[in-house]
């Protein structure tokens, strides 16, 4: 009888005490699968599923040439960074404007409802491009570019090659403006930009093309109250651009509604400066810091 006693009880433990074990070491597992897909995945990018229901990143295999990891990238700013630098991921060249830029804007202003506080970002001197180097977040990876390659990349994606010069060179002033804006107000963590068109701006395969527009307007942006502009661009007006407080409820006084000589249907959210408007105008004589001029008043050129 005391042995059945004995053996009973064992068998009342066991039973107890197994389910606990084996729901501690699921646990575990899931604590450790958990932590290595934050390490590999950036903040910022979208948690994906695939098909075998693991997050984008979980499975990642060993990081692309160059690249470093988002925790290893650290606080440090674009000017704090110098390295070998590495391109992306390529896409073709832009065929028609991207609307990339829209996202951008539409993200700054439209979902917070406040306007950018003047001075916040003090403007740094004019540098070189080539002597900036960038945090690009590509995918779940972080890359570390001259400013130049960047730039030569966007303006690839963003603007037909076939545009007359002075509209290639102010939109690559414009981008350059939004890099050294997006430094000043952060949206990544351990990243500067990224190569989402739906988030910061399309990025190519740079051009000769694209190569000369950058090079021929080496380090200058657009500022406005001693920062650098969110100078927003979008493909094509009805004839006039929209203010940033008629779209996104805020008022910049640089994005305010001007004339625009293409006339065609509106693509894009409208503010800033329109890119076939700015071909109009460079088929008409006018240079890129016109262009500038016109699109975002008040601004100066660095």
């Amino acid at each position: 009888m005391r042995r059945l006693l004995i053996m009973w009880m064992l068998a009342l433990t066991a039973a107890a005490v197994i389910p606990l074990l084996l729901a501690g070491a699921g646990e575990s597992r899931a604590e450790a699968a958990f932590g290595t897909g934050e390490v590999s995945a950036a903040p910022d990018a979208p948690r994906d599923t695939d098909a075998s229901g693991s997050p984008d990143g979980a499975a990642q295999s060993e990081p692309p040439p160059g690249a470093v990891e988002l925790s290893a990238a650290g606080g440090n700013s674009a000017r704090e960074i110098f390295g070998a630098a590495n391109r992306a991921s390529a896409v073709p060249e832009a065929d028609e404007p991207s609307r990339g830029e829209e996202a951008f804007a539409e993200t700054e202003i439209g979902s917070s409802g406040v306007e950018p506080s003047p001075g916040s970002g003090a403007v740094p001197p004019r540098v070189p491009d080539a002597e900036t180097v960038v945090r690009v977040l590509d995918g779940d990876y972080t890359r570390l570019m001259p400013l130049a390659d960047y730039l030569e990349g966007v303006v690839a994606a963003e603007m037909p090659p076939g545009f007359p010069e002075a509209a290639l060179a102010a939109q690559a002033v414009a981008a350059r403006s939004l890099v050294y804006y997006r430094i000043a107000h952060p949206k990544h963590s351990g990243a500067d930009v990224c190569t989402d068109p739906g988030c910061c701006m399309a990025f190519g395969e740079a051009t000769d093309v694209s190569r000369a527009a950058v090079a021929g307007t080496d380090g200058a942006i657009l500022v406005y109250d001693g920062e650098a502009a969110m100078a927003a661009f979008f493909s094509s007006s009805d004839g006039r651009t929209r203010s940033a407080e008629e779209v996104w409820g805020a008022a910049v006084p640089y994005l305010s509604g001007v004339a625009s000589g293409e006339n065609m249907e509106q693509n894009g959210h409208g503010v800033g400066m329109s890119q076939y408007g700015a071909r109009e105008m460079a088929l008409g004589g006018a240079d890129w810091r016109e262009i500038l001029a016109w699109y975002y008043p008040g601004t100066e050129v660095t």
